[in-house]
């Protein structure tokens, strides 16, 4: 869901003033009012996150857990960058198999080899 208030914030930390977005943007302050408290277009909003120089999902927090329940693969909460819980190694197995498979090609190799050297 998207936050406006956020843009307050950062303005805040750091330092800068309403107007010094405006300003920036070319924007009115009731213009200013729609982007902070209300629903500003795509176009505007990635307008403030280059002026931020941070990623548009800054202003957007999610409040719903997904989970991808056929895969088992886990769920995601917050801004994506975060596997709360579930199965982070899905692949763990094939990797495994493959391991074993690579570990008897050596061996076999081996083998071969000493039964080459040994006829010399």
């Amino acid at each position: 869901m998207y936050n406006g208030s956020i843009i307050e914030k950062m303005l805040s930390e750091r330092k800068l003033r309403k107007i010094d977005l405006q300003e920036a943007l070319g924007i009115s302050y009731n213009s200013y009012k729609t982007i902070a408290f209300g629903n500003p277009t795509v176009k505007t909003l990635e307008r403030v996150a280059d002026y931020f120089k941070v990623s548009m999902d800054v202003f957007f927090e999610r409040e719903t857990a997904f989970s991808a329940e056929g895969n088992n693969i886990g769920s995601v909460n917050g801004n994506g960058n975060n596997v709360q819980q579930g199965h982070v190694n899905v692949m763990q197995d094939s990797q495994e198999k493959e391991i074993e498979h690579l570990k008897a090609l050596l061996t076999e190799k081996e083998r071969l080899i000493q039964v080459l050297m040994s006829k010399q």
